[in-house]
Formats: C-alpha cells, structure tokens, sequence
C-alpha cells in the first residue's frame, strides 16, 4: 500500500485531538504527499485539491461529535463511489473521515449496518487498506449480509427490486454527494449484415 498513505494515518492519529485548522491540517498532507511522490493521495489537479480539502473539512467539522447525520451523509456520498474524493484509491479525505467516524461507525457497527450500507462497505475497506487502521483500535466485524432498510427494502410487494427503484423519484446530485457522476450511456456495437454465399 501507499506510504504517503500510512504516513497520513500515522500523523493523524498520533495527534490527540483533530482541532488543528482544515488548511493546516491539508499543508501537512500536501507535504507528505509530495515528499512521497504520490500526489494523489492529496489531489492531483486543482478540482481534486478542492474535493479533498472539502472532505478534510468535514471530517474535521466531525471529530469529536461524529453522528448519524454525518453518517448519513457520508453514506450518500459514498451511494456510487469507492473513494470519498472520486479518485480510484485512497486519499486524505478517506483517511480523516475514517479516523474522524471510526468511533461512532465501530460502536454502532451491528445497529447501524443496514441503515448505512455504503458507510459501512467502506468503513470495512478502509479498515483493511489503509496500514495500521486494523491495528490501531481493533478491526471491526462487520456483517454485511445484514438486511438492508429503506428503499430497498420497501419494495412493494410483487414488484421486482429493479421496478421498484424504477418507481421510486432519483435522487438529486446532493443527495448523491459530491463525487457523484452521471452515468453515459452504453454505445451499441453495430452489426454488419453477413453475405450470402451465391
């Protein structure tokens, strides 16, 4: 894995408490990042700076009263990505939220799992990618066969899963937070008429 990566989850959780300002707290992640030659860990175009910024201000905003809003939140941010800040691995905002929610998320990991599927299905993978995080207070055991409520689960009945999401209104792009994307779609591949033989 990532050493910038570790790096940040060394120094995050070596503070004893997340008071330091969200742009101090972004200096130091741009510094290992870059000292590391991973500049994605802290963004690597100014649109991506500004998301993870974003999600290091949150989980700031979150850390010592981390709750189910914020879960919440998280959770519909997380609805159509891995990764909080829309990269393809883990990047500071990952890290800070997961030490900021870690609390909150692994007391009420058997309560809470069904209502926060998506918090939970990455609570579970930063648990286990990002180094040491496993070790730092325990792995979580998450079950994530647990039912899940909500729409989901309300489907009426003799409906199918996929015509009641059909049913059901979209959800808005701050519903779905900010890293969602809108989905293209597919290009048909077109067939060429075979010839007869004669």
């Amino acid at each position: 894995m990532s050493p910038a990566v570790k790096k940040v989850f060394e120094y995050i959780v070596g503070q004893p408490k997340l008071h330091a300002s969200a742009e101090a707290q972004f200096a130091v992640v741009e510094y290992i990042a870059t000292a590391e030659g991973e500049l994605a860990v802290a963004g690597t175009t100014a649109e991506h700076k500004a998301e993870v910024f974003k999600w290091v201000q949150s989980a700031l905003a979150h850390a010592d009263k981390a709750d189910l809003a914020g879960a919440k939140e998280l959770d519909a941010a997380l609805l159509r990505t891995t990764y909080l800040a829309s990269t393809h691995a883990v990047s500071a905002a990952d890290v800070f939220n997961f030490v900021a929610f870690h609390p909150f998320l692994s007391g009420n990991a058997k309560s809470l799992v069904s209502q926060l599927p998506n918090v939970y299905r990455w609570f579970d993978l930063m648990q286990h990618t990002i180094p040491g995080a496993a070790e730092w207070k325990g792995a979580v055991a998450i079950d994530q066969a647990t039912p899940v409520t909500g729409a989901a689960a309300a489907a009426p009945k003799g409906k199918a899963p996929a015509a009641a999401a059909a049913a059901a209104p979209a959800a808005t792009d701050a519903q779905r937070g900010p890293s969602a994307r809108p989905r293209l779609p597919r290009r048909r591949r077109r067939r060429t008429p075979r010839r007869r033989a004669l």
